[in-house]
C-alpha cells in the first residue's frame, strides 16, 4: 500500500506531465518494473522514490477506474 507522507519527496515530479503520461502508459500495460526504470533515467531519481512515484501513479489511475464503476 502506498504511504502518502512519501508525497513530499516525489511531488515535484508528479508535476511533470510528459513523465506522468508516460508512467501510466507503462501501466497500462502491466510494465511496472519497466515504468520504475523509466522514471529512474529520466529523472536520476533512486530506486524508492521511482517506486514511489510509480506507486502514486498507479493508485491516482485505480482510484479514477473505480469513479466509472
Amino acid at each position: 500500500k502506498f504511504d502518502k507522507s512519501k508525497l513530499k519527496t516525489i511531488s515535484p515530479l508528479l508535476e511533470d506531465h510528459g513523465l506522468v503520461l508516460k508512467v501510466r502508459g507503462f501501466l497500462t500495460n502491466n510494465k511496472k518494473i519497466e515504468a520504475i526504470k523509466y522514471v529512474r533515467e529520466k529523472t536520476g531519481a533512486g530506486l524508492l522514490e521511482s517506486k514511489d512515484l510509480v506507486e502514486s501513479v498507479e493508485m491516482n489511475v485505480l482510484n479514477s477506474f473505480s469513479q466509472y464503476q
